[in-house]
């Protein structure tokens, strides 16, 4: 409820203070002082650089690779000690060469070699490294490689891959297979 004796004071004080406004934000202002600002002291150093991305690490050397007329398989297939059953902790090492034999069919047959040392008879060694190798066979048939593509030898002793004088080849001899085209 506005009182009608102050309605045109009113009215009055609104257009002189919209007035004021605008006039006020049209006109440049400048400032008078034209002496300079003195900063003492030096800036602050730039920050600095972000560090350099890690290089990557290097490609860890693969453990099965097919090399001119062979599969290479860089590590030792586990048995069960005289026996021919594959152990557990061999199972992504044989993974790797089945993907590897379905990977590059250009490798029509392959030969899966079996080898022993000198421990043992010789005819026991020459059964053992041929139940091996037909393990093998067995393994990469169940994932996925097509029988007729795959062969296997036993060597026994008689092809050994180490030094049958040293205990490290020996043991290292054992149980390595071999794939050839």
């Amino acid at each position: 409820m506005s009182n009608p004796e102050t309605a045109p004071l009113h009215r009055l004080l609104v257009v002189c203070l919209s007035a004021l406004a605008l006039a006020g934000c049209s006109n440049t202002m400048a400032f008078s002082d034209t002496s300079s600002i003195t900063v003492v002291g030096h800036p602050p150093p730039p920050p600095a650089p972000p560090p350099e991305p890690e290089p990557p690490a290097p490609e860890a050397p693969k453990r099965v690779e097919v090399q001119q007329d062979q599969i290479v398989i860089r590590e030792k297939i586990q048995f069960e000690t005289d026996q021919a059953v594959i152990k557990p902790e061999s199972f992504d090492l044989m993974n790797e060469i089945a993907g590897v034999v379905t990977g590059n069919p250009q490798l029509k047959r392959l030969s899966i070699e079996g080898h022993t040392d000198d421990v043992g008879s010789d005819k026991h060694n020459q059964k053992l490294s041929d139940k091996r190798a037909a393990a093998v066979c067995s393994y990469l048939v169940e994932h996925g490689v097509a029988a007729n593509r795959l062969v296997s030898k036993g060597w026994g002793e008689s092809k050994p891959i180490g030094d049958n004088r040293r205990t490290t080849c020996r043991a290292g001899s054992s149980d390595r297979l071999g794939a050839r085209r």
